[in-house]
């Protein structure tokens, strides 16, 4: 028998001699039927002046998930968001985004999770100006890394409702 490839012909000689074993076969292992069954739906509504809500929500046997939003012309937006597991656990984030900026407040029985507030964080400022000394090396001009292009097609379906 004639090798086309030495290192295949080393690879068939060590397992001809017994000196490299096969990997054993794989034992398939059927997890348990799980019937899923579950329900979804959606809403979106808007008018011309920029006043919208819209929100989804949908649940099956192993959790769920849901989102709400509205907004108005000034701005403001109020939602929520959330899911739960099927062992019970639960994640719901409520936000507002107005004047006063961006608040959230997370409510979860998850566990390894403790009331904190993380993002009440100061920002301070040196009190003495920062001083570079000495001259700053320059940096390498970046390699230009090939850009991949997608191509979008249109989604067939109904056209939304106004």
């Amino acid at each position: 028998m004639k090798c086309l490839n030495k290192y295949v012909c080393c690879l068939l000689a060590y397992v001809n001699a017994g000196l490299l074993h096969a990997a054993p076969a794989a034992v398939a292992v059927a997890a348990p039927a799980v019937l899923e069954a579950g329900t979804s739906s959606q809403y979106r509504n808007e008018d011309h002046v920029g006043n919208y809500n819209f929100g989804y929500d949908e649940s099956h046997t192993s959790g769920g998930s849901f989102r709400r939003e509205t907004g108005n012309a000034l701005g403001v937006k109020t939602g929520s968001y959330g899911l739960t597991d099927a062992d019970g656990r639960v994640r719901v984030v409520h936000y507002v985004a107005d004047e006063h900026g961006f608040r959230v407040s997370v409510a979860t029985n998850e566990p390894g999770t403790q009331v904190s507030s993380p993002a009440a964080a100061s920002i301070t400022r040196p009190a003495v100006p920062v001083v570079v000394k000495g001259p700053v090396a320059a940096i390498a001009a970046p390699l230009a890394a090939p850009v991949a292009t997608a191509v979008v097609a249109p989604v067939a379906g109904p056209p939304p409702k106004p």
